[in-house]
């Protein structure tokens, strides 16, 4: 009797680790197999062109690149990405070709694209977005992931013959999201457009959690509010919620500005506050002829 059950310990034994290897092989299958669905999960959709603005620490910075074709219509929108250094060469670039679909309005796989550089000093590194065919990044979306938690999005395009504005264009319908800024000190509204019809109101807070504001949206998918001056508020963070984070959203200060403002045409803003850097302290500047050129230098 005691060799039958250690035989059969044995059999049992066996039949645990064919068991095991089955489970093991099928959760491997699954995850190849459900490669296309996982490579279409994009964290962050935005409008618009543009790039990003790190505050990288010396080590390896790199950073990925997600597109996504809205095909919208037949134009060929091939991505391409810069990586720039502190003084503006380049050390890096990726192109994105367009996903070869129709116009059939149904958006196409997320497609990504890897840039790297070895940084030896800190400094501000920058990335550069254009897609052809789409001068102002309208018909399609784009993110990013770095492993490097200092940055500032900077959704710029090209300029049409009218006042500079550069709103800021969020994508993640379905999903919650945050678009932080640094406040004016001068007059200033905040104002968004195509929000979801599942919001009921915009929260506006401060760096801190508290709220500042709740901006109530109306039945044409708005929502808006004003600030009077207020000197206080210099050097603060705020941070407008959407618990539905689809909207083009307009700051005077931050999209559009008056002239002479100190972030004048820097459209600079934040998905989360703890990223924010000080770009203007930490800009690239050059010497010419003995002198600080401290002239604006956008990508």
């Amino acid at each position: 009797m005691t060799g039958c059950n250690e035989f059969s310990h044995g059999r049992r034994t066996q039949w645990f680790v064919i068991v095991w290897l089955s489970v093991m092989l099928g959760i491997s299958w699954l995850v190849v197999a459900g490669e296309p669905v996982e490579s279409n999960a994009m964290g962050l959709r935005l409008g618009g062109c543009g790039g990003v603005c790190f505050y990288a620490s010396v080590g390896e910075l790199w950073i990925e690149v997600e597109k996504q074709d809205l095909n919208r219509r037949a134009n060929k929108t091939h991505l391409r990405a810069l990586l720039f250094a502190p003084d503006r060469s380049v050390v890096d670039e990726a192109w994105i070709a367009d996903d070869g679909q129709t116009a059939n309005g149904s958006p196409g796989s997320v497609q990504r694209a890897l840039l790297r550089t070895h940084v030896t000093r800190p400094g501000v590194y920058g990335l550069n977005i254009t897609v052809t065919e789409d001068r102002y990044g309208e018909h399609v979306s784009w993110g990013f992931k770095s492993n490097c938690q200092k940055y500032l999005i900077e959704t710029s395009r090209g300029h049409k013959d009218a006042s500079h504005e550069e709103p800021i264009v969020l994508r993640n319908a379905g999903q919650p999201g945050n678009a932080g800024f640094m406040p004016s000190v001068q007059p200033f509204s905040v104002a968004g457009s195509g929000l979801s019809k599942k919001m009921k109101k915009v929260l506006l807070y401060n760096r801190e959690g508290k709220t500042i504001r709740t901006l109530p949206v109306s039945p044409e998918v708005k929502a808006s509010t004003t600030f009077a001056a207020d000197n206080s508020r210099q050097g603060q963070l705020w941070r407008l919620h959407f618990s539905d984070a689809q909207a083009v959203i307009n700051i005077d200060g931050v999209t559009r500005w008056q002239r002479g403002e100190p972030w004048e045409n820097l459209s600079f803003w934040t998905p989360e506050l703890s990223s924010w850097f000080a770009f203007l302290e930490n800009r690239w500047r050059c010497h010419v002829h003995g002198l600080a050129d401290t002239r604006d230098r956008r990508f």
